[in-house]
């Protein structure tokens, strides 16, 4: 018998392990935040990241920046040259 995988097991496994596609959902979930203010769902963004990467980042940046706008400027900082 074929065995299955959930939606969230594939996305981990296929879409997230992959760096860049990892940037595009964070960024996608950071838009959905500005318009609707869902700290919960941007928080759970950042844990798949973390399950796909094999990370904590999500932990680090909760207990340092309970704001998502913050964690952006993380992000913008970290990927601006020098």
């Amino acid at each position: 018998m074929r065995q299955y995988r959930d939606f969230h097991d594939y996305r981990i496994e296929e879409e997230l392990s992959d760096p860049k596609e990892s940037l595009l959902y964070l960024e996608a979930a950071f838009e959905e935040y500005l318009k609707d203010g869902d700290t919960t769902a941007f928080m759970l963004a950042l844990r798949n990241i973390d399950e796909a990467q094999g990370t904590n980042l999500s932990n680090t940046l909760m207990l340092s920046a309970k704001e998502p706008r913050k964690i952006a400027k993380l992000f913008q900082r970290a990927a601006s040259p020098l």
